[in-house]
């Protein structure tokens, strides 16, 4: 059997529609995929079941891979320049909701764009490593 342990998964809709939007959609696609690959680095380590247990919504699981998507976008612009992080995070904006009871809540438009953005200004400074990022996600999720 294979071992999908880790496979990331992004539908030709979105992936469409995100590529189209705007000249930088490419930038919002790779913020989605390091969302998507902050949820995997959770899953693998104890950060997933800390930051779901005892919640009654995926909230904060949802917006600590934001701020993890947030801080790939800051070594990005780090390492290769001035980049337009204002694509993921409007893209992570449009997929803010309020519906505040669904298990699958994900946060607040302005929740998930702030989380991206205290992220990507980690990122900026690049001096720490992914567990210590992560644990400032925590910190960061559970202050919002």
């Amino acid at each position: 059997m294979l071992d999908t342990n880790g496979t990331l998964v992004l539908g030709k809709y979105l992936l469409s529609a995100e590529l189209t939007r705007s000249e930088w959609g490419a930038l919002a696609v790779a913020g989605i995929m390091a969302h998507e690959f902050g949820h995997i680095y959770q899953f693998q380590t104890e950060f997933g079941q800390r930051l779901t247990q005892s919640q009654p919504t995926s909230k904060l699981l949802e917006l600590h891979a934001d701020y993890l998507g947030g801080y790939h976008i800051g070594l990005k612009r780090l390492r290769d320049g001035e980049i337009d992080a204002e694509v993921f995070m409007e893209s992570l904006y449009l997929k803010g909701d309020n519906d505040f009871t669904n298990r699958d809540h994900h946060g607040t438009p302005e929740e998930r764009a702030t989380a991206m953005l205290a992220g990507y200004k980690t990122g900026l400074t690049n001096n720490r490593s992914i567990h210590q990022v992560a644990e400032m996600g925590v910190t960061f999720v559970h202050n919002i």
